[in-house]
């Protein structure tokens, strides 16, 4: 578990809110980095997952994909040579894509079926989980302000 005191302003976060309003906060940044190190020690390997082209396009609806970012992306893709995305096991027995959001989005407009990943347990990604973050309010996130109070 990470505290929210010790990251920096230059961390890559992914946050989701469950049904019940429930929010996980992971440090994907720092989880990157500790796939990329555990790969070249052969601890954990890079799977070709199916892409789900309607679950892509929900990305792009619920998951903050810009479009400027998603048209370059799509113009320059070779899914073999783009970082695998990564995917984490949930409490309910889903997966759930928490970074590679524009990669897998992309690999789907551009008509690829499959795209590297990584599969992790979630005894690999709870260390990643960010606790003490401000409590974020959607009513704020929806009107365009910050959100965080």
């Amino acid at each position: 578990m990470i505290n929210a005191k010790s990251l920096s302003p230059f961390d890559l976060i992914f946050s989701h809110t469950d049904d019940d309003g429930t929010t996980t906060h992971i440090a994907v940044g720092r989880l990157n980095e500790w796939c990329k190190v555990e790969l070249s020690k052969g601890k954990i390997e890079v799977f070709k997952v199916p892409i789900d082209v309607e679950f892509a396009e929900w990305c792009v609806s619920n998951h903050g994909i810009e479009p400027h970012r998603l048209a370059r992306m799509v113009e320059h893709l070779s899914v073999l040579d783009t970082e695998p995305v990564i995917f984490v096991a949930w409490p309910n027995g889903s997966h759930l894509l928490a970074d590679g959001n524009h990669r897998y989005v992309s690999a789907a407009r551009a008509g690829h079926t499959e795209i590297n990943a990584f599969v992790l347990t979630d005894t690999e990604w709870w260390p990643f989980q960010i606790k003490g973050l401000p409590h974020l309010s959607m009513d704020l996130v929806q009107s365009g302000r910050s959100g965080i109070g």
